[in-house]
């Protein structure tokens, strides 16, 4: 560039008046869009790492989509979607999944992220992240237009098939969940030596230390009776078949306890209270719920769709999962990936999940094998701690604080001990799910349970 030229500008982008000379400490602006409940609670994982770890670091959460009446509606949309109609949130992910498309759409609905007016008196951030496909150029562009001492950065929060919307040429660097995400993102066109593999983000509270001590105690604070108990999730937008999975568990699996979060889902929470007055303390019936680490940690079996982040939570936890279905898109080929780590079964149907429980009710050393599973696949805090570093370097934060590593270290062990099992987990290393060659398949691990179950199955049949 010669002098007296102004670079360059992203496609799309608008001049703004801002400041363009660093003002104070450098700021983290981590950006989200309100579509799941996956996207905030993986950049509220980072942002709480980076403030623990980098105190002169500012880091600030904004939802670029507050401003605009258009992008608000259209957020909006997606959880009546996919509750009602996933279906229809397939063939969108299908059509806008090319670049044509998602040029497009850059070009005219995704500027009025960029125009937002929650970015016109904001200092310059030292990085832009990017937590949301729709929220990638956004980055991209404030990067640019606060000048070169502004990076961006991108944290890929999807487990199965990554949106191209994801990848972006003038990012600095992204972040990936897997090597499988990651190799996705470079048949989209992320140069690899920009992609780094740490894991999705999840919350300090699902590695609670305290809480992994004594089990019995933390059920006997959330009221929880001493039986088998199922927690039974939708994710944020309580979708997939709750109703009928808490029918077919409370009917064909005697004594056991079932706890359903309906989340947003006011219409599938009236039903299931519905089934109260026949079920009676059986049946646990909540919404939206702050401290779902916790009924995560005391129940026996979590079963939820494959939701990216209530999948990396429940692993964080130690929990035994049952991927009871996924939605087409992001979330294709989940099920799948879980299997093989042998840490979760796939049961698409409410009659298969009704018969996993009760197969792993009747063989408590397979359910204590899913559950190990679950806390040698997962990196526990590993994954926000190493992103935030990211996060710090690329805003030219303070050097490291070794003061948190006691405390993350910790977690793991304890869950292992807490298993019966001498094992160790480090959390200070990248441990994203099925890594090539990790050995971690069907056949040392847990296995996808199927034809376990079916055996079982069968034998109760000839026994009644």
């Amino acid at each position: 560039m010669t002098d007296g030229q102004s670079p360059p500008r992203p496609f799309g982008l608008r001049s703004v008046p801002v400041t363009t000379e660093p003002v104070g400490p450098p700021v983290a602006l981590l950006l989200w869009a309100p579509t799941g409940g996956g996207h905030l609670a993986a950049a509220s994982a980072v942002g709480d790492a980076v403030r623990r770890a980098f105190p002169g670091l500012e880091v600030l959460l904004v939802d670029p989509t507050g401003s605009s009446l258009l992008l608000r509606c259209l957020a909006g949309m997606y959880g009546p979607v996919i509750r009602r109609a996933p279906w229809l949130w397939g063939a969108v992910f299908s059509v806008t999944n090319n670049r044509l498309v998602v040029g497009l759409l850059r070009a005219t609905i995704l500027r009025l992220a960029e125009r937002s007016s929650v970015f016109a008196d904001r200092p310059a951030a030292g990085v832009v992240v990017s937590f949301h496909p729709l929220m990638t150029q956004t980055a991209a562009n404030l990067a640019h237009r606060w000048g070169p001492h502004v990076r961006s950065m991108v944290v890929v929060t999807d487990l199965g098939s990554p949106h191209r919307a994801w990848a972006h040429s003038q990012v600095d660097m992204v972040v990936a969940p897997t090597h499988r995400v990651a190799q996705q993102l470079g048949d989209l066109g992320v140069m690899p030596e920009r992609c780094q593999v740490k894991g999705l983000p999840v919350g300090r509270a699902f590695v609670d230390v305290e809480a992994l001590f004594d089990r019995a105690a933390l059920r006997h604070e959330l009221d929880m009776a001493d039986r088998f108990t199922v927690l039974l999730l939708g994710g944020a937008e309580g979708s997939g078949r709750l109703v009928a999975q808490a029918r077919a568990v409370l009917s064909g699996c005697a004594g056991v306890h079932v706890v359903a979060v309906a989340g947003r889902n006011a219409k599938a929470r009236r039903c299931l209270a519905g089934l109260v007055d026949r079920w009676g303390d059986r049946l646990t019936v909540m919404g939206f719920v702050d401290d779902l680490s916790y009924w995560m940690m005391a129940a026996d079996v979590v079963a939820t769709k494959a939701g990216p982040s209530t999948v990396s939570e429940s692993l964080a936890c130690g929990a035994a999962l049952l991927i009871t279905g996924h939605l087409p898109g992001q979330e294709r080929g989940v099920p799948e990936l879980l299997s093989d780590t042998g840490a979760a079964w796939h049961t698409p149907s409410p009659r298969r999940l009704a018969e996993a429980v009760r197969f792993l009710v009747a063989h408590p050393d397979r359910l204590k094998r899913m559950r190990l599973a679950a806390v040698t696949t997962s990196g526990g805090p590993g994954a926000a701690v190493s992103t935030a570093r990211l996060v710090a370097g690329m805003a030219q934060a303070t050097p490291w604080s070794r003061a948190v590593g006691p405390e993350i270290v910790a977690a793991p062990f304890i869950q292992t001990a807490r298993l019966g099992v001498a094992a160790k987990a480090s959390t200070t290393q990248d441990v994203p799910l099925a890594q090539p060659g990790s050995g971690s398949g069907r056949e040392d691990a847990v296995g996808t349970g199927r034809e376990e179950v079916d055996k079982y199955t069968d034998d109760e049949s000839a026994a009644r």
